[in-house]
């Protein structure tokens, strides 16, 4: 098991504060091994004594006695020392515990108490995290591999690193597939099992939807146009040219759900002449990519399109903000926003002549601004910069942060 870096680094500023940490993301990207190395890294660097470490998880019969906000409070008073100033509570899948909010807001009381839960998203959304926490809590989205954290799963099969970043983009993302020996049916059947358990408990089941396959319909749609600006119009239209009729209130439910559920993250415009998010066209991306490779085949001509979610998972990993820009015929792919500071990047497969530079570059010519400009690609060989435009292959932007 590796350690998710990333998470840890970031997670470590608001060890201590009396906010809940809620620790979510899609199906089967480790949230529970997650926070197990929070536990880890209490015990081991910052020498909590176990004795102040309450762990719960209810997906283990060990615990399954713990049915009420009663129960778990009870079980955290008989476990927890009273030795010691600090005490740290780890709650796994708590939405099995009824009215565990109660519990919660109860011990947020006393800044004696440090909390870390998880839960599954068939049972509880991040939009209902204000009502059961009053707002004292922060969100932890913990995404599937990294490009960096699947090089460390293949320490002992390292290849050439071009080679193992297109194996990165075809597959390998969820960190269980690299336990199933390049098995590709086994492969297959867990991924179609992960993403049919999303689509139809977290989303079918809950919201009771009749028509699972005009759901279906749509993601498909979704994941064939990662990188096309679209709109709920434009999806409607082409629904009905399917011979598709639905609303597009309805669709937009149906859009929800996606992102409730994280399968989709969805990126807004930003209008750069009057500083605001505009509602109109936005940018759907993939958690991970490898269910829309699941559901449409990998083919190496969407190469472009696969880059581009990679570079946005990326910036997403390194708790960037994100939207785009569009005008007329001119689109930055993505502006990055952290800490007061902008970044704009353009991501393409390869600059292969003047046409293609001028496009990716002119573009910036728009921007009257000081913030770093990144053109993006698969290119080894770069020319000089221009215009101070950094030229940067996508890889080694990964890699070298």
């Amino acid at each position: 098991m590796i350690k998710r870096e990333v998470y840890l680094n970031k997670i470590k500023s608001y060890i201590d504060l009396n906010l809940v940490k809620v620790i979510t993301g899609i199906r089967r990207s480790w949230k529970t091994y997650f926070m197990k190395q929070i536990i880890n890294y209490l015990i081991e660097e910052k020498w909590i004594n176990n004795e102040n470490i309450v762990y719960i998880d209810k997906e283990n019969l060990e615990f399954d006695f713990i049915n009420d906000y009663k129960d778990l409070d009870g079980y955290i008073k008989k476990k927890i020392s009273w030795f010691g100033w600090k005490k740290y509570i780890f709650i796994d899948e708590i939405q099995d515990i009824s009215l565990w909010e109660k519990t919660i807001r109860n011990y947020l009381k006393n800044d004696d108490y440090d909390i870390y839960i998880t839960w599954s998203n068939s049972n509880l959304l991040s939009s209902e995290l204000s009502t059961f926490l009053t707002w004292r809590y922060i969100e932890f989205h913990i995404y599937p591999l990294s490009f960096k954290e699947f090089l460390d799963f293949r320490w002992k099969n390292k290849q050439e690193i071009k080679e193992e970043f297109y194996n990165y983009i075809k597959f390998w993302w969820l960190p269980a597939i690299h336990n199933m020996n390049f098995d590709n049916e086994m492969i297959y059947s867990y991924i179609s099992w992960v993403f049919h358990s999303i689509l139809f408990k977290d989303i079918v089941a809950r919201y009771s939807i009749r028509n699972s396959s005009l759901l279906l319909d749509i993601f498909k749609f979704l994941a064939d146009n990662i990188w096309n600006v679209v709109s709920s119009k434009k999806i409607s239209d082409y629904l009905k040219n399917e011979k598709i009729n639905i609303s597009v209130d309805t669709l937009r439910e149906y859009l929800g759900y996606f992102q409730n559920t994280f399968l989709l993250d969805k990126v807004q415009r930003y209008d750069l002449k009057w500083k605001k998010l505009l509602d109109l066209y936005e940018k759907y991306y993939m958690w991970d990519l490898w269910f829309r490779n699941y559901l449409l085949w990998y083919k190496i001509w969407d190469i472009s399109q696969l880059l581009e979610n990679v570079v946005y998972l990326e910036l997403k990993t390194r708790w960037y903000e994100i939207t785009i820009w569009k005008i007329s015929d001119l689109e930055v792919d993505f502006i990055a926003k952290k800490d007061w500071i902008i970044e704009y990047y353009q991501v393409t497969y390869i600059l292969i002549n003047e046409s293609t530079i001028n496009r990716e570059f002119w573009v910036f010519d728009s921007i009257n601004d000081n913030y770093p400009k990144y053109v993006l690609s698969m290119d080894e060989i770069f020319d000089n910069n221009r215009s101070w435009i950094l030229r940067l292959n996508i890889i080694d932007w990964i890699l070298n942060k």
